[in-house]
């Protein structure tokens, strides 16, 4: 299969402009992938990557693991062998690292030709293409199916020989083919009972090129070396081949890279009565030779050369008759017989609605500029390009006119933004007289609104000490009251005592009526003085009693007078606390009402900033809004 190094892939869409058949690779970010449904492996992105990001994977790992295993597998080697090394020494570095035995493919290339021409013998063919090349079945089976009926079903050369080995020969190894071809692989995979594994030339070399080199050049074929077949690797070599049993069958040789365009243009439309009777085609320009897994830098002229030696000192017209005698009795035509199978993927081609969205899409939105078809983008047309971007096998940014037409619009934009700006730059630089004068308004606030601030500082201190001197008088006005209250209840207690002494007074000044009228009768009865001496003698005691109650309420009233002495005092002291927290009051109202005014002033400072920030606001909105495209 095709590989893609995605860190060496550059986009150069090279891969895309060389291979033959629409859309067998994918844009995939920043990198293009092989799309291996529709990749006929033709090698042409491998050769014609400059930044080596193309490659292959052949079979050379499993090879390696059948040789670990112990498994001694056997090698049929392509006819191309001889161009590409020395043939002794690659028989012996074949057998040398584990292979059991070692068959030339140019024997199955002349089993190839024998079946050729006795299928057109018997089916009575009018013209077949020749099928050794597996990138030719490729593209037939996948994008020419029309072609599938002239794709003569006869096994290739590889096939050929193999299928000799398993049925006649009865070998039940590994059949591992030497190849110079990417392509074999797929068709390998298609009789995984016939031939296993597909190890070309370069990874031969690459893997056992140090055994190769110490091997000698004695090496010999097992069973029989190939005929004419040998000639098969080079363009034009099943011609010889052909030519060489009917000289006069018309035989078309084509190679390289105008074989795809002969089928769709050519062949196809030819009638079948002018067709060649064989189209020998092969897909490299130099043939199997210098095939899409070989390194060689040999010129064609110098391997051509080489080869016709080869022709004149194998062909004989006898031993000719010979080989297809020995086939005609030996082998069946029936085992060398294939079958294909219609592999193509039909990409229906987008309704003009659809197309004319991509072409709009793609700034495309002339008759012209559809059909610049520059190839640029890797395809042939604009149209083709269009095809590959609705399937997602390609995007609009990799079409140079597109990226051009963005370049230019964008540029046109642009300038109109260019013109735009400067004429906001016009505006800026008017508007920014305003804004000085503004930024200058707006000192002139701050410093403003900063000495308010300052003086409500000054207020808030003086303020916090008139407080402080409130609650101090308030404090002691507290104190003067709490006094007050406590000579209050003294009084009362005092006035408590007065009233009980002055009950007393009043029971002895009753006692001592009482006793004067009884005095007064007792003197009536004069006779009788022993009671009145009772009566003298209870006077005294009242007397006596009433002179110290009289003692005690003049210290009553001494302590009363004393008490009711102080009010006056403490009523003063309460009244000069009383005016001094007025007073303070009075300047507490006159510092609100100086901070109440010095508030005012920096709401209007600060009303006035916010009308000027406002304004600001709508400068910046406006610019904003015109520089925002």
């Amino acid at each position: 299969m095709i590989t893609i190094n995605r860190e060496k892939c550059v986009n150069c869409y090279k891969c895309i402009r060389v291979c033959p058949v629409q859309f067998a690779n994918v844009i995939n970010g920043e990198y293009i992938e092989p799309n291996n449904d529709l990749c006929i492996k033709c090698g042409r992105c491998i050769k014609h990557c400059d930044h080596g990001a193309r490659g292959f994977i052949d079979d050379i790992s499993l090879l390696k693991e059948i040789l670990a295993s112990g498994v001694k597998p056997i090698a049929v080697v392509a006819p191309s062998a001889r161009a590409n090394f020395k043939i002794g020494k690659l028989i012996n570095t074949l057998r040398e690292i584990g292979f059991k035995e070692v068959y030339d493919v140019s024997f199955g290339a002349d089993i190839t030709t024998w079946a050729y021409i006795r299928y057109i013998q018997r089916f009575s063919k009018k013209s077949v293409i020749a099928q050794p090349c597996p990138a030719v079945v490729n593209y037939i089976e996948k994008h020419m199916p029309q072609l599938l009926n002239y794709l003569i079903p006869v096994q290739s050369p590889m096939m050929c020989v193999s299928i000799y080995l398993r049925k006649y020969l009865k070998k039940s190894e590994p059949i591992v083919f030497i190849s110079p071809c990417i392509a074999k692989k797929d068709e390998i995979a298609r009789f995984p009972d016939i031939v296993q594994l597909n190890v070309t030339y370069v990874s031969l070399i690459e893997e056992f090129g140090d055994i190769y080199k110490k091997a000698n050049d004695t090496g010999k074929f097992d069973y029989f070396e190939g005929y004419l077949g040998k000639l098969f690797s080079r363009p034009g070599g099943l011609k010889e081949n052909v030519h060489a049993y009917f000289k006069d069958a018309k035989v078309k040789q084509i190679e390289g890279d105008i074989i795809f365009e002969y089928f769709e243009k050519d062949y196809l439309n030819t009638p079948d009565s002018q067709k060649p009777l064989i189209v020998d085609v092969l897909n490299c320009h130099e043939g199997c030779n210098k095939g899409t897994a070989t390194k060689l830098d040999i010129p064609i002229d110098v391997i051509d050369y080489e080869f016709d030696v080869i022709k004149k000192r194998t062909y004989n017209k006898h031993k000719s008759k010979v080989l297809f005698r020995f086939f005609d009795k030996k082998l069946k035509l029936e085992d060398f017989i294939t079958t294909y199978q219609n592999k193509s993927k039909y990409l229906e081609k987008p309704s003009a609605a659809v197309l004319e969205n991509i072409y709009n899409e793609m700034l495309k939105t002339t008759p012209e500029k559809r059909n610049l078809n520059c190839s640029a983008c890797g395809y042939d047309s604009c149209e083709e390009m269009a095809i590959a971007i609705y399937y997602g096998y390609n995007r609009k940014e990799n079409c140079v006119n597109y990226l051009k037409d963005k370049v230019y619009l964008e540029n046109e934009e642009l300038y109109y933004k260019n013109v735009q700006i400067n004429k906001l730059f016009d505006e800026i630089h008017n508007t920014q007289i305003k804004l000085e004068k503004l930024i200058k308004e707006v000192a002139l606030a701050t410093d403003a609104v900063d000495r308010s601030m300052q003086d409500i500082a000054v207020g808030y201190s003086e303020n916090a000490k008139e407080i402080e001197n409130i609650s101090t008088l308030v404090s002691e006005l507290l104190d003067q009251i709490k006094l007050l209250d406590s000579i209050s209840k003294d009084l009362s207690t005092k006035i408590d005592v007065l009233n009980k002494t002055n009950n007393i007074l009043q029971d002895i000044g009753s006692s001592i009526s009482l006793y004067a009228l009884n005095a007064s009768i007792e003197a009536s009865k004069i006779t009788e003085s022993k009671g009145f001496s009772v009566i003298a003698t209870e006077i005294r005691k009242l007397a006596d009693r009433m002179k110290v109650e009289t003692s005690v309420v003049k210290k009553e009233f001494d302590t009363m007078i004393n008490l009711m002495n102080q009010i006056p005092n403490l009523s003063e002291k309460i009244l000069n606390a009383i005016e001094s927290i007025n007073s303070s009051l009075v300047n507490e109202s006159a510092l609100i009402e100086e901070l109440t005014a010095k508030s005012e002033e920096i709401s209007a400072e600060i009303s006035r900033l916010n009308a000027l920030i406002q304004q600001e606001g709508i400068l910046e909105k406006k610019y904003s809004t015109e520089l925002n495209f």
